[in-house]
């Protein structure tokens, strides 16, 4: 092989691993929290990791709720009553009355700062104490994902020294919530102007699947489905009261 065509394979060579680290640095990048893990304590890490892993599943498992529940998970004193199932209303009694997506990262909050405390237990770090596990949290909810953003975070001890744990990061989990409440309130604002029928036409041409079931005479539950090509079926649903 003569010198210059080993130069060129060279220089490609070079290319193509600098490109497999940008992409690699740009998927890593997507997925970092607030806090530089290279300066978090070895000690903590594990716990730190643990914590984080917890508190995504528990954001998954509000969003499931919310999804069901109309947007809720403590529902108002208003809503539809079906058996087994119970769901806030989009339309009540002639009104719009749909959650709006503030409501939603309120509920998703409080939800994480009543059950995160259990992300956190000793028996899981038997050589650890964790005091103040109580966290803290912002949610926001964008078009295509849920931002989870601890603002307060706990303490450890080990071997009788002390580690804080203040700021728990940022967490970024794809949903398609944003997406779900903006076809509801399109399907709304058609349905209430007329509450006697409902319009098929304008219910295909919505940006997710719909599906809609009679529950009795005076109420309709309405289904708004994730795409098909979501890793994860999303559903919200919410019920109209003539």
């Amino acid at each position: 092989m003569k010198r210059g065509q080993v130069t060129i394979l060279l220089v490609v060579a070079v290319v193509i691993i600098a490109a497999v680290i940008f992409i690699l640095f740009l998927n890593t990048s997507s997925k970092q929290t607030a806090i530089d893990v290279s300066k978090i304590d070895p000690v903590i890490l594990p716990v730190y990791n643990h914590y984080l892993s917890c508190i995504e599943t528990l954001t998954d498992e509000a969003v499931e709720i919310i999804g069901l529940s109309g947007g809720y998970i403590k529902l108002p004193e208003e809503y539809l009553n079906a058996g087994s199932s119970k769901i806030g209303y989009g339309i009540s009694k002639g009104k719009k009355v749909l959650v709006t997506n503030d409501k939603i990262e309120d509920e998703i909050e409080d939800y994480l700062e009543r059950f995160s405390t259990f992300c956190i237990d000793s028996d899981d770090f038997l050589d650890l104490i964790i005091e103040d596990s109580k966290s803290e949290f912002k949610i926001k909810i964008e078009e295509g994902k849920i931002i989870v953003e601890v603002i307060k975070g706990f303490s450890i001890i080990k071997e009788e020294k002390g580690y804080e744990f203040k700021e728990g990061g940022i967490i970024e989990i794809k949903s398609e919530m944003y997406g779900l409440i903006k076809t509801s309130e399109n399907i709304i604002d058609s349905q209430i102007k007329d509450l006697d029928s409902i319009d098929l036409i304008s219910l295909s041409e919505q940006d997710h699947p719909v599906e809609v079931v009679p529950f009795d005479e005076e109420n309709f539950i309405f289904f708004v489905k994730s795409s098909e090509n979501n890793e994860k079926q999303e559903i919200f649903r919410f019920g109209v009261n003539k």
